[in-house]
């Protein structure tokens, strides 16, 4: 299992900051051409800043397996372990 970061926008320097305040320890990796954003149908471009931040879990067939804007751990977690249990 691989877990990414994915920002819609290059602003690195803000995602580093917001990585280091949080101490997340996996890449946040930027999408400033929305090529992931579209593959996934992440967002609408004029609505995106009220969309995020976004939480997805993609199992490991590639279905999008969780969608929120709000942080669930719990859910999250659940989710999780059954794909990696199958």
């Amino acid at each position: 299992m691989v877990v990414v970061g994915i920002a819609p926008e290059d602003r690195t320097a803000e995602l580093e900051n917001f990585r280091d305040q949080l101490g997340i320890t996996f890449p946040i990796l930027g999408d400033p051409n929305k090529v992931a954003a579209d593959q996934y149908q992440l967002l609408d471009r004029e609505v995106s800043s009220a969309l995020f931040p976004q939480d997805w879990i993609v199992d490991s067939s590639g279905r999008v397996a969780y969608v929120n804007n709000v942080y669930e751990p719990d859910q999250m977690q659940e989710i999780i372990e059954a794909d990696l249990a199958e």
